[in-house]
């Protein structure tokens, strides 16, 4: 136990250190982003590895399943390239995905728990171990082949419960999020998702060529070990952060409770697992219609269509990649190297848009939208900010400080101050630093803009994907390929909105909240879209996929057209002036 000081506390000494260290951290080139843009290139890497070899698998395995039950193929050609394999193929590989998807679901559960009661590099370090075993069983069901092969597949989804899934990304934004400083947030969130998709786009490229080149094994093989690799990484490289408990999270008095109540009857587990289920769908009550303090009372339907229009963007993007293999493979022969040129293609332009376009899109864009709306009317922009909108944030910190002696301004989960300077201060000179004078140096920060870029984003998307369903050649696939991940900054510009839209106590709820609304989206995506490309690819009509996607993101738009942020305390004063 660290020596106590009469005036601040047992614990005092314990962050004195952890702020020392984190500024040595900010000062060296290896600061903790770039650490975890590292850590989450490596992952992303190791994950998508397998991502195109076991679509061609699954192809293969069906192939051979209807030939053990069909009459040997006559005629020249691919023996696989028939429309009953291609809809068997289809079906098999969209039951997959639902299953990945709902582990991830479930994944993004054991992640918040983790995270609050371990930290984030004890989570981190989960999502790499456990894939070891999902990609030791998909090697034994490419030996087996036909529908047991299938089976392994399958079944090895449930590992992603534990890791693999979008767990990894959703510590890693709570992470960036901590340590940045707030101007740089929306820039962090696209390099952090464009430094996954260079991680992915690489996998895309190297995961093809072993597949052709080695063996249809050596894939999993190879993501096998660097998950092993990435478990040890991520021990090493990303420092030990003590996790925080929060108002809403389970509190340490309590976990020492249930530690000591081995025996529980049957009521108190039903009781535990609901409050478990609860507490998975809690952050979604961040984006309930709210009535504002500042405002009159008035309900305020911003967050609420927010959250609406991410659903139905997700809805109507998160197909796509998948789609765009499993129509190449079955419309132009593709094979896993042409399937991951294609894949790499999409992954690496969207790699680089997001971690080098996007921030400064985003920088001008706001500096552009703040000189229009000067001249507009006549004085400096107002600063949208919905800490004021929602009440004192002081209010909130006080009261968590009296609850929790750990608790500092940043509620991520993980204790990590953005400003380490600051840490030596009173609780009121860092809240008001925090909430107030460093706010001010983000004077330039619209984010209204970044709600312009949102809408415009989801729009682009819809025209692109959308005239897709004209293309009747197989390079039309690769320009695809490369001009739909520029419309890609969906999410990070909604991650960038939302946090300008909540007091900084409901931020991390927020991200999490919008992280399970992509990920709900993707299981009905799967589900639905999955059905459609079924029915069309039955009909003959595949490419009419594409315009079911681009009419879905069209309705995305029209619902994001009607999203408005908070009002800030000028625009309140201006109305009540205007009333009176």
């Amino acid at each position: 136990m660290p020596p106590q000081d009469g005036n601040n506390g047992e614990q005092q000494p314990l962050l004195l250190r952890q702020d020392t260290q984190t500024k040595v951290m900010q000062k060296s080139f290896f600061t903790p982003l770039r650490r975890m843009l590292l850590i989450v290139f490596c992952l992303s890497f190791t994950f998508g590895l397998t991502n195109t070899p076991m679509l061609y698998a699954y192809r293969v395995l069906t192939c051979q399943e209807y030939y053990q039950h069909h009459k040997p193929y006559q005629g020249n050609g691919d023996q696989c390239a028939i429309p009953a394999i291609d809809v068997q193929t289809a079906k098999a590989v969209s039951f997959m995905v639902i299953l990945t998807t709902i582990g991830g679901v479930l994944n993004l559960l054991t992640t918040g728990w983790l995270q609050r009661n371990y930290g984030v590099r004890a989570t981190l370090i989960q999502q790499s171990l456990w894939p070891l075993f999902r990609n030791a069983g998909q090697v034994l069901g490419v030996w087996k082949g036909g529908r047991t092969g299938i089976l392994f597949f399958q079944i090895t989804q449930v590992f992603t419960v534990f890791g693999g899934g979008p767990g990894y990304l959703l510590s890693a934004n709570n992470y960036v999020g901590a340590v940045v400083e707030p101007h740089a947030r929306t820039g962090s969130f696209g390099q952090l998702q464009g430094v996954a998709m260079a991680g992915t786009a690489l996998a895309f490229t190297i995961g093809g060529m072993l597949n052709d080149s080695v063996h249809a094994t050596a894939p999993f093989f190879v993501a096998l070990a660097l998950c092993f690799l990435c478990t040890i990484q991520t021990y090493l490289v990303l420092p030990y952060v003590a996790p925080k408990y929060t108002e809403g999270d389970v509190s340490k008095q309590d976990g020492e409770k249930r530690k000591k109540n081995k025996k529980r009857s049957k009521q108190s587990i039903k009781k535990t697992v609901e409050e478990q289920i609860k507490g998975f769908f809690r952050p979604l009550k961040v984006f309930k219609t709210r009535r504002l303090e500042d405002w009159d009372g008035k309900s305020y339907h911003g967050v609420t269509l927010l959250a609406i229009g991410t659903f139905v963007s997700v809805l109507a993007t998160a197909y796509v990649p998948l789609m765009l293999q499993l129509f190449s493979t079955n419309i132009y022969g593709f094979r896993p190297t042409q399937n991951g040129y294609l894949m790499s293609t999409f992954a690496l332009v969207r790699a680089m848009f997001l971690t080098f376009a996007f921030p400064h899109i985003i920088e001008y864009g706001r500096k552009w939208y703040a000189h229009k709306e000067e001249k507009a009317t006549g004085r400096r922009a107002p600063l949208k900010r919905g800490v004021s909108s929602y009440g004192t944030s002081n209010d909130l910190s006080n009261t968590r400080r009296g609850r929790y002696p750990n608790y500092t301004d940043n509620d991520s989960g993980i204790s990590i101050s953005s400003d380490p300077s600051t840490a030596s201060s009173s609780s009121d000179e860092s809240e008001v630093d925090h909430h107030h004078s460093g706010y001010g140096k983000e004077s330039d920060h619209q984010s209204a803009f970044d709600l312009v870029f949102l809408r415009w984003s989801c729009l682009f998307d819809a025209v692109l994907t959308a005239a897709l369903s004209l293309s009747n050649k197989g390079w039309q696939m690769y320009i695809a390929g490369g001009i739909l991940p520029l419309a890609s900054a969906t999410a990070p510009a909604a991650k960038g909105v939302v946090m300008e839209m909540v007091t900084t106590s409901e931020k991390p709820e927020a991200l999490s909240g919008l992280a399970l609304i992509e990920l709900l989206a993707t299981v009905i995506c799967q589900s639905v879209f999955g059905g459609l490309f079924t029915l069309f690819s039955e009909a003959k009509r595949p490419n009419l996929i594409f315009l079911a996607n681009g009419a879905t993101a069209l309705v995305a738009t029209v619902v994001l057209l009607f999203v408005r942020l908070p009002p800030s305390p000028e625009e309140v004063d201006e109305e009540d002036a205007f009333e009176n």
